[in-house]
């Protein structure tokens, strides 16, 4: 039904429509296909199509190549939605849709025979997008409409002005009652086609989300494809767990609850600030790993030596082995250099990346959706082996109740 309604849009209506312009020059055509673009995709060489026409030309051949350029491409090519196209197409369709609804709705008139013998107004034109679009088969030739012929014998016979009269009028009468017809089906084709071009949208705007999408995951990989080599799994050390903390069993997640857990006061457990670290530690070389905040008010997230004080009240500064960064009532952020320093972010982090470099002496933060540097701790010398830290912070009363959740990596 799209191309027959493109055939019309491209050969019937630019010769019948004076009003408005629908030459071939201004058509958002197919070099494929030579018809208004459907679903119009990109190749590799910046070359459009529509979507089945070099899906189909790519699937019988044995090589894929451009049908413009020729380029030969090694593999068969991830096609790109052409969005700039496909709003040229959805504009130009909706067009000559107009048109034909246009033409429809003007009064019909009574139809007249021209001096060239070919029936003239609104019923010509409907007859010829009928013919085309949905296969209604109609004679319109030197004075003819769609009725039973007559013979040239009985129209020999049919000398007198009355029999002159008598099929004129019938004529006419058949031709009045032809375009009533062809009008119930112009309706009928233009649902049709509001229904079509509707469904075309909704697949326009799918598809253009699926690469929003896929351009945002892509410009992440891109900005994080150095320090995502360094990605390590990370564990929870319950040992270090300070009473009040619930650790996952797979000692992925924690969060802050409200009964104490009956554990052995261990050396290496926190017992005032609600903190945890992480098993693995290192001495040496870079390492990198991703938490999710997504719901939290309150968090604090970092690294640490294996030294630091774990008893009481403690201030996360680098002099006291920690280089960390937190939020505070759900949108204020700062990272704890030699002094606090605020930091003014754009967008609520959701998941946070934290990078060491052991020999440059280096503690990055990094947003883990959009792959945007955040902050950097430098200039620091690292002699002690450093573990990952973690706060969820305290549960407010189910405000802060989110848990906070390590990322998994394997290479």
């Amino acid at each position: 039904m799209i191309k027959s309604f493109d055939y019309v849009v491209k050969h019937v209506l630019p010769g019948m429509v004076s009003h408005r312009s629908l030459s071939s020059g201004d058509q958002p055509q197919c070099s494929i296909c030579l018809c208004v673009f459907t679903n119009p995709v990109c190749t590799p060489c910046g070359h459009s199509f529509c979507l089945g026409c070099i899906s189909d030309c790519w699937d019988s051949s044995q090589q894929w190549h451009c049908p413009n350029c020729k380029e030969v491409f090694l593999s068969r090519p991830r096609l790109s939605v052409n969005v700039l196209l496909s709003k040229l197409t959805d504009r130009f369709r909706r067009s000559a849709l107009e048109q034909i609804v246009e033409i429809r709705e003007q009064p019909l008139g009574r139809p007249h025979i021209t001096s060239t013998g070919v029936i003239a107004g609104r019923s010509l034109l409907l007859l010829c997008i009928l013919t085309v679009v949905v296969g209604y088969t109609a004679h319109v030739c030197q004075g003819t409409a769609p009725t039973k012929m007559v013979s040239q014998n009985q129209e020999t016979v049919m000398t007198t002005n009355e029999k002159k009269q008598k099929l004129t009028q019938r004529r006419e009468q058949n031709v009045q009652m032809a375009i009533t017809n062809l009008d119930k089906k112009i309706r009928n084709l233009s649902n049709m086609v509001r229904v079509l071009m509707t469904n075309m949208l909704v697949t326009h705007t799918t598809l253009a989300k699926h690469e929003e999408v896929y351009e945002k995951e892509t410009a992440r990989e891109k900005k994080m494809k150095g320090i995502m080599q360094y990605a390590v799994d990370v564990t929870l050390d319950p040992d270090t767990a300070h009473p009040d903390l619930i650790l996952s069993s797979d000692g992925k997640q924690l969060w802050h609850g409200y009964t104490r857990h009956n554990l052995s006061n261990h050396l290496k457990r926190f017992d005032h600030c609600v903190s945890v670290l992480g098993k693995e530690g290192l001495n040496s070389g870079r390492f990198y790993y991703e938490v999710q905040v997504k719901d939290k008010t309150d968090w604090d997230l970092g690294v640490a030596t294996e030294s630091i004080n774990r008893k009481g009240k403690i201030e996360l500064t680098p002099k006291n082995g920690y280089w960390t960064m937190w939020l505070r009532n759900g949108n204020e952020y700062a990272a704890m250099d030699q002094t606090m320093v605020p930091l003014s972010l754009r967008d609520t982090l959701e998941i946070v990346g934290v990078f060491v470099d052991y020999e440059e002496g280096l503690v990055s933060f990094y947003d883990g959706d959009s792959g945007t540097h955040i902050y950097s701790l430098t200039g620091f010398v690292f002699t002690e082996t450093l573990y990952p830290y973690f706060s969820p912070s305290l549960n407010f009363g189910g405000k802060n109740s989110a848990p906070m959740i390590i990322s998994r990596h394997f290479h």
